[in-house]
């Protein structure tokens, strides 16, 4: 039997994630907790097969939980939940710290069941949304970088 983690610290996560998860994984085990509580349930529970992480915008406290949380649950594949225009560029922290994919809030139906599906593969997913707000980030820079070169 499959166990899910579910760990969110705001009531902001939408329920189709929720649905999702409870169809794709009909026979799972099924936690929710908070980063705080994470750790502890992860000391006096078996370790899960997937976490679905929703971090908040501050790097700080909830960063360090999750480096936490990812000792803890080394063998877990991990989704982030988060919108990229919320909680920014940390995004890139938190992937380089061993999470598997980033999946936003406001992605379609669709995506969440291919974001679950690519993660408990074992291969990392980035959705659509986030690669265009990427791409329009990179665009930005590359413009300003352009400007700034022309200036003497």
């Amino acid at each position: 039997m499959r166990s899910i983690l579910l760990i969110v610290d705001h009531a902001h996560l939408t329920r189709e994630m929720t649905t999702v998860l409870k169809e794709v994984f009909t026979a799972a085990s099924f936690h929710q907790v908070s980063s705080k509580q994470a750790a502890f349930f992860l000391q006096t529970h078996a370790k899960p097969d997937l976490i679905v992480y929703a971090p908040r915008a501050a790097l700080g406290p909830m960063y360090n939980r999750f480096c936490t949380i990812r000792a803890l649950a080394v063998k877990a594949k991990i989704l982030l939940y988060a919108e990229f225009r919320s909680v920014g560029p940390c995004l890139f922290d938190y992937l380089a710290a061993g999470a598997n994919g980033l999946l936003s809030t406001s992605s379609t139906t669709s995506e969440h069941y291919r974001a679950l599906d690519t993660v408990m593969r074992g291969d990392s997913f980035v959705d659509d949304a986030t690669k265009r707000e990427l791409l329009a980030l990179k665009q930005i820079k590359l413009s300003e970088g352009k400007s700034n070169a022309l200036d003497f």
